[in-house]
């Protein structure tokens, strides 16, 4: 009968003790596992190809076959601006607190 391996009380996952598997930075990714790690739809992929000047350049592995750098990916999410707020929004709070200003003189 084969030894049973011991058993210890620690959790077998990522952690202090179990680093993650260091990322290739060279590694190569499709359009689709892109489009998982940026959380949008491939077809944004596509759509920030053209309109986005700044969106990394895909390198053709054949006439019909795209990959990105994950490091050049992480570089330009680095660069992005996060946070704040739509222009839309901001203008509809602009107007909302006219509004209000225009009821609250229109009182008094």
């Amino acid at each position: 009968m084969p030894a049973r391996p011991e058993v210890t009380s620690r959790r077998i996952g990522i952690g202090h003790n179990n680093p993650p598997e260091p990322i290739d930075p060279l590694e190569l990714m499709t359009k689709r596992e892109l489009a998982e790690v940026l959380g949008v739809n491939p077809w944004t992929i596509d759509r920030w190809r053209d309109k986005r000047p700044d969106f990394p350049k895909p390198l053709w592995i054949s006439a019909s076959t795209l990959r990105w750098r994950r490091q050049e990916i992480e570089r330009w999410l680095a660069t992005r601006q996060r946070g704040g707020t739509s222009p839309a929004y901001r203008e509809m709070r602009k107007q909302k607190r006219r509004r209000e200003l225009f009821k609250q003189r229109s009182m008094t």
